[in-house]
């Protein structure tokens, strides 16, 4: 205690006594399913549509949470976290991550693949602008001997001269079919890198082997292209029958790509992308995360820039022939959408943080150094690779569609929905169906195994499970079978999980803006309605029932079929959550029960309000109290913890969360020694008893908390 003696004004610091119990998140929303790309098993926090367009990549018709989410911020979401989940590909567990083989032959490569890409450019030009079924072939022959004169190296300009004179060739049995031309020619680039890396014994020759058989089967596609009477389908189907798809891609490709043009280019960059991975001094590197995407990712090394005198700053044990620069840049439709540069790497074992698998893994959003095979270590080569090398991803593909162990964590507890508890807050979780039904213009159903393992997490980890209506429902809806419409179609649910979950219905029909013409497309209700309950926290708070004329969705033309006030007055007193279209109000949620809310059943949790409320609380208790862990388990610390409870229930009560207008009857707080026996300070415990009366026809909702204190 300081000593005053002399008169005058002092100023003194004192340990503050406050232990206010602080407000929590209510509305941070979980959505799990795939994506195009993004970080696996990870949940990633994301507060806007664009922000997940950069992390896990656009629309996608294969991925249902890529709809959910942009319908999540357009309904009044405020912050997601995506868990991104990929089935591996039996029997080697694959994910589907691309490589990038730097190659020193990247420069011929890259000069062959413009090449044949402004063939194929040219020839659809041409198609289109000449007479019908005979397109000027000989102009464009024309035109690629120009377009070829100019192609540097040399290499590249010797083989695209015999491009073109493949196309010639073909020319005259193809009686002006371009096309076929064209296809026939692009056929020829892998056979002419083949030649020209072999001519420069750079090669290794064990690859040949297995290149030569590829080369084989191409022959044969070339050889149908000759054939006059052959067409274009014919062509298709041999090619996807005869060129395997060793490398993941070709078979997307040809899903999606009608054209045997298209199909050309995709199989002359797997197989020249095959012969590259055998030239010498070529080291991979990886994209940092599964799919497709990989397959468009290009990568350049130069040294612009390195000096002796930049090498020695980083560590003495470095010469400039050890640093390099690495530019990497991803593609959509031929746009760069990512680019990012890393200057003064080393592959040195004593690069340190420079070295070139650490800085991609501290801050690459794009690529990643693979592990060795022996699984020790990073697999870097054992030099620098030189000035000008480079290569494309390949070699990528996108997650199969998700079975319930994945969804389940493949018995890990780090991943699935068990990668949730990574996450530090998680208040509401979305598992939309994972695949479109065979229509295309709806979804199937998530499995009512996944729902039942998510209501367990959710149950015990203070978060609520929006579940989206079965596809049938509306089926029965139509043919006037509304009594048939039954939870027990969603899973099998204990008491807790149940209270922990709500299902909406009917589904929500809106335009797919990915879709030709904008197809109408019935949409899973989840993500749009966590929106909803988002936007309901943040205008009234989390005790107010998501539901009513102020509950209204956007971005929908409306429910996937209408329901009257017969239909809802069935389907209500079952907990079945109604979404309705009124003329005056447009589409809102007309229902506000969780799976345990049917009028028969009469629980305390009826109400999402009600649950959610009580998460709440129990969440902000948890961390609100943590200051008791240290303290003595005696009346003192009692009262302090009665009195910061008590002020965190007043100014809930205050901001309306409670049914009753006199604090008196709103909540009470017990914590003495008729909670607290002789035997529980022993054991190091606190009871507490905490009540509240929520908004809802009902009596007081009682907690008990249990404390560990004196530790």
């Amino acid at each position: 205690m300081p000593e005053f003696r002399t008169p005058g004004v002092f100023v003194q610091e004192l340990p503050s006594d406050n232990t206010e119990i602080l407000a929590q998140a209510t509305s941070i929303t979980a959505f799990i399913g795939r994506t195009q790309r993004g970080a696996v098993n990870t949940p990633t926090r994301v507060t806007h549509f664009n922000d997940f367009q950069t992390k896990f990549g656009d629309l996608h018709p294969d991925s249902t949470i890529s709809y959910t989410v942009r319908q999540f911020f357009q309904n009044g979401g405020g912050e997601a976290v995506i868990l991104r989940l990929v089935e591996p590909v039996a029997p080697t567990g694959a994910l589907g991550n691309a490589t990038v083989a730097i190659s020193p032959a990247h420069r011929l490569w890259m000069a062959l693949d413009q090449f044949a890409r402004r063939h194929l450019e040219l020839v659809d030009a041409d198609v289109s602008a000449g007479p019908q079924g005979s397109p000027d072939l000989a102009a464009l022959i024309a035109q690629m001997k120009r377009e070829a004169a100019g192609l540097e190296p040399k290499a590249a300009k010797a083989a695209a001269a015999k491009m073109i004179a493949v196309a010639e060739a073909v020319a005259p049995a193809r009686q002006g079919d371009a096309q076929i031309a064209a296809y026939a020619a692009a056929f020829a680039v892998p056979r002419l890198m083949y030649e020209a890396l072999k001519a420069k014994d750079n090669c290794d020759p064990a690859l040949y082997v297995r290149y030569a058989d590829h080369l084989t089967k191409v022959s044969a596609i070339q050889e149908k292209a000759q054939q006059a009477g052959a067409t274009a389908e014919e062509i298709v189907a041999l090619a996807r029958q005869s060129v395997p798809d060793w490398v993941g891609e070709l078979a997307e490709a040809a899903q999606q790509d009608a054209s045997a043009l298209d199909l050309a280019l995709h199989v002359t960059r797997n197989l020249t992308q095959l012969l590259l991975a055998g030239w010498r001094d070529t080291f991979y590197l990886q994209a940092a995360n599964p799919g497709a995407w990989g397959n468009s990712l290009s990568v350049t090394i130069d040294q612009d820039g390195i000096t002796e005198a930049a090498a020695k700053k980083l560590t003495a044990d470095l010469s400039k022939d050890d640093l390099f620069n690495l530019t990497a840049r991803y593609a959509e439709g031929g746009k760069v959408v990512a680019s990012e540069r890393f200057q003064l790497l080393t592959v040195h074992p004593k690069g340190g943080d420079q070295r070139l698998d650490r800085v991609l893994e501290r801050e690459s959003m794009l690529l990643r150094v693979p592990s060795r095979l022996d699984g020790h270590g990073a697999a870097l080569p054992d030099h620098a690779p030189a000035d000008g090398t480079g290569g494309l991803g390949q070699g990528g593909w996108d997650s199969p569609p998700l079975s319930i162990e994945t969804y389940l964590g493949n018995g890990s507890d780090q991943a699935g929905i068990n990668a949730l508890s990574q996450a530090a807050t998680v208040n509401i979780v979305t598992i939309p169906p994972d695949q479109r039904a065979a229509d295309g213009a709806s979804y199937g159903d998530t499995p009512g195994a996944v729902y039942q393992a998510a209501a367990a997490w959710c149950a015990a980890n203070h978060a609520m499970l929006i579940i989206d209506p079965p596809n049938d429902w509306a089926q029965k809806i139509k043919d006037g079978q509304t009594e048939q419409l039954d939870l027990a179609d969603l899973g099998s649910f204990s008491a807790e999980q149940a209270r922990s979950a709500a299902v909406y219905f009917p589904r929500l029909s809106g335009q797919d803006v990915r879709q030709s013409h904008m197809a109408e497309t019935v949409f899973p209700p989840s993500g749009a309605m966590a929106g909803v309950w988002a936007a309901t926290d943040l205008q009234a708070g989390v005790w107010k029932a998501p539901a009513g004329v102020e509950a209204a969705l956007s971005g929908f033309s409306g429910p996937e079929v209408p329901l009257n006030d017969a239909q809802n007055g069935v389907l209500n007193p079952k907990g079945i959550n109604c979404i309705r279209s009124f003329q005056a109000y447009g589409t809102v949620a007309w229902g506000a029960r969780t799976l345990l809310g049917a009028d028969d059943v009469q629980d305390d949790y009826k109400y999402i309000s009600v649950r959610r409320l009580t998460n709440y609380i129990e969440q902000c208790l948890d961390p609100g109290l943590q200051w008791v862990v240290f303290e003595p388990n005696e009346a003192r610390t009692w009262e302090a913890i009665t009195q910061s409870l008590t002020s965190f229930l007043r100014r809930l009560f205050l901001q309306g969360a409670f049914a009753v207008p006199t604090a008196a009857d709103a909540y009470f707080v017990r914590c003495d020694g008729t909670t607290t026996t002789q035997q529980d300070i022993q054991e190091g415990r606190i009871n507490v008893l905490v009540g509240f009366a929520p908004n809802k026809p009902a009596e007081f909702i009682v907690l008990r908390l249990t404390l560990r204190a004196g530790s």
